[in-house]
């Protein structure tokens, strides 16, 4: 629009500095609620978070901006082309046409998420219910998990969970989860490989928790996740309109119920802090999402007061979709990386991501919008409706 380069990139940031900041700022509340009210591994993350969110403030904000000052001052940067997805830009759809169709699948997807978790007999893991993880090695021949289910049953553990899962080095091991185990951990292994002896198992982790501290863990981390969407609805509240903060949160619930739902459904896995992690984490992408186009829309309020609301909250989505898709795109380049490569607790940690960044970019779009404009469209009927009355007296 005419500015220099060095004006351009200086107007830019000055410009997104608010949105950067909210969408921040907000999963930084989320992650003192963790802490303050969660306990063991939940505060652990809470802490590795918000220092990966300052980091990223910092390196988004200021040390990009740097790079860019000194490649313009020594003249490496002649011109800045926005190459990717530029046939995106002059998009103009009409979102509200999708909408019926994409909530009706919203429903549709949260109704089998919950049926999925009421028919299953568990789906929490050891880490919020209590138990004993063993995970054995098999030198020789796989052992088949009906005859450990067998085996196991009849020597007086009937809550037992066996299966195969890639360790950390990609190999094959077998993992047996314990509901109540009292016993000794090397006595079980060696017992195991009397009754399987051409598997030649050998014992590669143990972990156990107590059934009391998995409850602790269950009930403090539904607390702080309660107090902090109650906290970003307060205060997207504060910096949009109360029903900007709804929307927010209707959309983050939308999305961490839908990716468990296909993670208990799909993949067969349980709740775990691995698994908690990844729902922590779609939490903040859909809230960057959802709140850089609730950012647009205020901008482009005061610019366009020739549109009805609708028309400015599509315009808004038209706006930033770019924007959406390639975030998404590029994360999706990680998460598919550590799927492929990724084995144990990464790989649960990488399919909850798949499933939550498919979900985060088509609520943001499709959910958190569509409240907001249902929301305005009842307050303009309610004035009209007002005014209407007024004239009539």
């Amino acid at each position: 629009r005419g500015k220099s380069i060095d004006n351009a990139v200086k107007a830019g940031y000055d410009r997104v500095f608010s949105c950067i900041f909210d969408s921040n700022l907000t999963t930084l509340i989320t992650c003192w609620f963790l802490y303050k009210y969660g306990s063991g591994s939940v505060r652990g993350f809470a802490v590795t978070l918000s220092f990966g969110i300052v980091a990223s403030l910092f390196t988004a904000l200021f040390m990009t901006h740097a790079i860019f000052d000194l490649m313009i001052m020594k003249g490496w940067l002649q011109k800045l082309s926005m190459r990717t997805f530029t046939f995106l830009q002059d998009i103009n759809l009409d979102f509200f046409k999708m909408m019926r169709p994409s909530i009706t699948a919203s429903v549709i997807l949260v109704l089998i998420s919950i049926i999925t978790v009421a028919v299953r007999d568990s789906v929490l893991g050891i880490d919020f219910a209590g138990g004993t993880q063993l995970t054995y090695s098999c030198k020789g021949q796989e052992p088949d998990v009906e005859n450990v289910r067998s085996y196991l049953t009849s020597v007086g553990q009937d809550r037992v969970k066996v299966g195969y899962k890639r360790g950390q080095g990609g190999e094959k091991e077998l993992e047996i989860v314990l509901a109540n185990f009292a016993g000794d951990t090397s006595e079980f292994g060696r017992q195991l490989d009397k009754a399987f002896p051409e598997c030649e198992l050998s014992p590669s982790s143990t972990y156990t928790v107590g059934g009391s501290v998995g409850s602790k863990f269950r009930n403090d981390a539904i607390w702080a996740a309660v107090l902090s969407f109650i906290a970003i609805v307060i205060y997207l509240s504060f910096r949009f309109e109360f029903i900007y903060g709804v929307g927010a949160v209707v959309a983050v619930l939308h999305d961490v119920i839908v990716s468990a739902g296909l993670f208990f459904l799909l993949n067969q896995g349980e709740l775990s802090l691995t698994v908690l992690a990844a729902l922590m984490t779609i939490i903040g992408y859909s809230l960057n999402d959802t709140i850089v186009i609730f950012d647009r829309i205020r901008e482009t309020r005061l610019l366009r007061k020739d549109l009805s609301y609708r028309d400015l909250v599509n315009l808004s989505i038209n706006q930033t979709f770019s924007r959406t898709l390639l975030t998404t795109v590029t994360t999706m380049l990680v998460i598919v990386a550590m799927l492929i490569f990724g084995g144990g607790v990464i790989f649960d940690f990488a399919i909850v991501m798949f499933y939550g960044m498919i979900t985060g970019t088509y609520s943001t779009i499709f959910i958190a919008t569509a409240i907001v404009d249902k929301w305005h469209k009842q307050s303009l009927r309610e004035k009209e409706a007002a005014a209407g009355s007024a004239a009539k007296k």
